[in-house]
């Protein structure tokens, strides 16, 4: 199991497992919602399970350890093969009331025969009726079929994961080519949104709910003058018809800019800054290469935010990055070296901290030493982080 509290920053070769990783988040975020999760989303919308599954074997499990507000609870389930499909083969709730090694409430326990529940007014495991073979038991509780607080907490900190792919922020010619007509750089309508919707689609919804909070929308102007200057007063919005609103960045008393021509790293940087701000019920923020496009300095003002914001939830990114190695603050606590072991599992290790210190003297950072090609030195011997499964 990864502990992913504060900043974890996923570094390795192509292949290593690092987006396997926060696809995994993806999984468990989708998750929450239960119902038809075997077929619905394993079979068509995220699947097919063939391809999710490592070679050679027939099943997945994906789990969570949930902590905060409460006693801690260990959630996990095992997708296995059945044909050219996919069921829901063993799932578990567990409620550690006293901290390891003593046992744990058993809140769910599921095996393809039967399901069992613990009754929170009785004080002990009950069955209940067969739940469909391709659904999920815990996170549907959640929504009222059974008496069970774990569950609640459960769908609630599955929900609060986001997930972001690089934005697409192609300039508008390269996304008229292919007649794109959504992201960052496109109009979109007003909306009650609670995050920035995956690519950027909705980035003038997102603006327009931060621009009520003045405290947060303050701090993001001057953050984004670090993008697209010191002369940066206002971000504004304007109807593009059709009901929907246009990003626009006034500079000076007179003088404004439409976002769609500003640059790569411009526009996908402004769109990292909504995110940071606009984080309603998050648990957790995983980034794939957020730093794509980006000037060196914008590099540093990234990592700086995103520390920032591991304090009150995990951040996890995956990054090929030497200049956001450099600025991190504890690249020891923060770096996670991903390696794919012959079995095909992939594994994970932190720096070893006197080595790291050794290195350091001599380069700025861990970015530099990986530079020089010695970041293997950093991690030989550092102490092991985690284990995962790299399809």
């Amino acid at each position: 199991m990864l502990d992913v509290r504060g900043m974890n920053v996923l570094i390795g070769e192509n292949g290593s497992g690092k987006s396997t990783l926060l696809e995994a988040l993806e999984l468990l975020r989708r998750a929450s919602s239960g119902g038809n999760y075997a077929d619905a989303v394993l079979g068509t919308e995220h699947g097919p399970i063939q391809e999710l599954v490592r070679l050679g074997t027939d099943r997945m499990t994906l789990g969570v350890r949930v902590e905060g507000d409460g006693a801690a609870i260990e959630y996990a389930f095992t997708v296995a093969l059945a044909g050219t499909s996919c069921v829901i083969s063993e799932e578990h709730l567990d409620v550690y009331q006293r901290p390891p090694p003593a046992e744990p409430l058993h809140a769910l326990l599921r095996t393809p025969e039967k399901t069992l529940w613990f009754n929170q007014e009785k004080g002990r495991l009950e069955p209940v009726p067969t739940v469909p073979p391709h659904a999920l038991a815990a996170p549907s509780a959640a929504q009222g079929l059974v008496s069970q607080d774990a569950a609640v907490r459960l769908r609630r900190a599955l929900e609060g994961i986001e997930v972001h792919p690089p934005f697409d922020v192609r300039p508008l010619w390269q996304q008229q080519e292919q007649q794109v007509r959504r992201g960052p750089r496109w109009p979109a309508r007003p909306s009650a949104t609670s995050r920035v919707e995956r690519f950027g689609y909705d980035l003038p919804a997102a603006f327009a709910v931060l621009r009520n909070d003045r405290e947060k929308w303050e701090r993001l102007i001057a953050r984004a003058r670090a993008a697209v200057g010191a002369e940066l007063t206002d971000i504004v919005l304007d109807p593009a018809g059709g009901g929907q609103l246009d990003i626009g960045l006034r500079f000076g008393p007179s003088q404004k800019l439409p976002l769609h021509c500003l640059s790569e790293g411009q526009v996908s940087f402004l769109a990292l800054l909504a995110v940071a701000e606009l984080d309603s019920g998050r648990t957790l923020l995983a980034l794939d290469e957020p730093d794509v496009h980006f000037h060196p300095e914008l590099v540093a003002n990234l990592v700086k935010i995103l520390e920032e914001l591991s304090s009150d939830c995990p951040v996890v990114i995956a990054t090929h990055s030497d200049r956001l190695l450099d600025a991190l603050e504890d690249p020891a606590a923060s770096a996670l070296l991903c390696e794919l072991e012959p079995s095909g599992a992939a594994s994970l290790r932190r720096p070893n901290p006197a080595a790291l210190d050794r290195w350091l003297d001599r380069y700025r950072g861990l970015g530099s030493i990986s530079a020089a090609g010695y970041a293997r030195h950093v991690f030989d011997e550092g102490p092991p982080a985690g284990r995962g499964t790299a399809s």
